[in-house]
């Protein structure tokens, strides 16, 4: 049997298995002992009538990746990739037969919490100056002002009904703009734009960022692409890049704590760079300084306008984290694997096993051109395995690592480029498949 159908096989063998494990409720598919995500039913039938509209926009584009490729084509390619996920992500919630389930999530104080506390906002300046002694919700508690500011601007421009469904539509739209962030976060890995967009179908079809929402773990992903795309076109000479990073820092410090965890791959990055030769060491420097000036300018004006602390709230934020990780029983040993299992399972499975496939190829197999692409999975994949030592972010791992997917999929998708239309094709529709299956059987989100 030829080593590409043994390949494909192999993939479609885990996806299956694991379709078929879902279906049965093998237990601890859903997570180990100490964490679970909920059983659920809601119809096979009913979820992919749903999910099947984006796939129909998907279908096209994927049968089309031989023929010409310019780069009116990418753009409309991009557009039509970043529309389905918006609808897969709308129709996902839509396939639950529960009314009015959306306003519910968004509404509750258990399920995200940004919204309910954001209705207890007065005066928003002097809220934000205080905002280090705030007493916010269970998700709130830990996170930055920015999401709760989010919702607070939904519901002063529209009122808590409408402003509830709008902000959550809008987390839906900006999750979705990741796609062409990623296609061009795709380019420090390969120039092939086919591979790139195969990297953003996946992004599409991922179910912990289509099946999260209206969570804003979904919009992540964007900022720990920017910072490392900007960090890395910094140390390639680029001026403004520095400067950019460091506006990009500042605006992830204002929404999640989380993907401060992004360093574990742009200093590894760092070091590969450093590696090669000693010259760029003045290079880092400077573009460290840029970037870190840049972020402290930001937080100082943001300081001096509204009065709010940004060190006093992150300290406070690691405080209540540690109270609330000392209530949970969540074993060492067990995390380390459990929540590197429950990071492939937000991405479905398949991509984990074509990063894996990617990487074994034999050395003759690999193109020169293709060597920085190894070394950058490699360091993504050694980033996500110190996040997984270090226990900073323990557990709902397809949700709270959600940012660090992109370094999954890219190689995924170059490993998928290199297959005949037919396999690759199996496998995206498999793909989808996982999706309905996930959304249809657990639950992700739920008030």
């Amino acid at each position: 049997m030829p080593a590409m159908n043994r390949r494909t096989w192999a993939v479609l063998l885990v996806g299956l298995a694991f379709v078929a494990a879902m279906l049965a409720r093998v237990p601890y598919v859903n997570g180990p002992w100490y964490w679970q995500w909920p059983w659920r039913s809601i119809g096979l039938l009913r979820g992919a009538l749903f999910l099947g509209v984006p796939l129909l926009l998907l279908a096209p584009l994927v049968r089309g990746l031989e023929g010409e490729l310019d780069a009116r084509r990418v753009r409309r390619a991009l557009a039509l990739v970043a529309a389905a996920m918006f609808l897969m992500t709308l129709l996902g919630i839509l396939a639950d037969p529960e009314p009015g389930l959306l306003r519910r999530i968004v509404q509750s104080p258990s399920a995200t919490s940004y919204y309910s506390d954001a209705l207890d906002i007065g005066k928003p300046l002097p809220w934000l100056a205080n905002f280090h002694r705030a007493e916010l919700e269970l998700h709130s508690s830990t996170h930055p002002p920015g999401p709760i500011l989010f919702y607070y601007l939904w519901i002063s421009l529209f009122g808590p009904d409408a402003g509830a469904l709008l902000g959550a539509g809008m987390i839906a739209a900006l999750a979705a703009l990741g796609v062409p962030i990623l296609f061009h976060f795709a380019a420090l890995w390969t120039d092939d734009a086919r591979a790139r967009l195969l990297a953003c179908v996946l992004y599409a079809l991922l179910p912990g960022l289509v099946l999260f929402f209206p969570c804003f773990d979904a919009v992540y992903p964007i900022f720990s692409m920017l910072l490392f795309l900007l960090w890395a076109r910094s140390l390639e000479g680029s001026r403004p890049a520095p400067l950019l990073f460091g506006a990009a820092l500042f605006a992830s410090t204002l929404f999640a704590y989380n993907l401060l965890a992004t360093g574990a791959p742009l200093l590894l990055y760092t070091m590969a760079v450093l590696s090669r030769s000693p010259a760029p060491w003045r290079r880092v420097a400077t573009c460290a300084a840029t970037g870190l000036a840049t972020f402290a300018v930001l937080h100082t004006l943001l300081w001096l306008a509204t009065g709010y602390r940004p060190v006093h709230s992150f300290l406070h934020a690691l405080a209540t984290q540690d109270g609330l990780a000392a209530g949970m029983r969540r074993p060492y040993l067990a995390c380390l694997g459990f929540d590197l299992y429950d990071f492939a399972l937000g991405g479905g499975f398949l991509p984990a096993v074509l990063v894996g496939l990617f990487l074994l190829r034999r050395a003759d197999e690999v193109p020169e051109a293709e060597r920085q692409a190894r070394l950058l999975t490699t360091l993504g994949l050694l980033g996500i395995l110190i996040v997984d030592l270090t226990g900073v972010l323990r557990c709902e791992t397809a949700r709270v690592w959600l940012f660090l997917q992109p370094w999954v999929l890219v190689p995924a998708a170059l490993e998928l480029r290199k297959w005949a239309a037919a396999p690759r094709e199996a496998v995206l529709l498999l793909q989808w498949g996982i999706v309905v299956v996930v959304r249809c059987t657990m639950g992700f989100v739920y008030a």
